[in-house]
């Protein structure tokens, strides 16, 4: 089904500055971030747990939230 592409940003597009402005209107910014744990849990039927859990991490940092990730063992 090509009209996937013409609904792609809308379902699926990341908007950067819609997250940071989210994010102030909930109060947090450069001064007050938000600051979340991602849990990785190291299943051998899910081994790129790990990657997938950094690719978030980096994606809500840019949008100015602080993210703690466990040390990799």
């Amino acid at each position: 089904n090509p009209a996937w592409q013409s609904r792609f940003q809308d379902y699926y597009g990341y908007d950067i500055n819609k997250a940071k402005a989210l994010l102030a209107e909930a109060g947090y910014g450069p001064s007050n971030p938000l600051t979340t744990n991602i849990l990785v849990t190291d299943l051998q039927h899910h081994s790129s747990g790990r990657d997938m859990a950094e690719a978030i991490a980096t994606t809500w940092r840019a949008a100015g939230i602080n993210v703690n990730l466990p040390p990799q063992i």
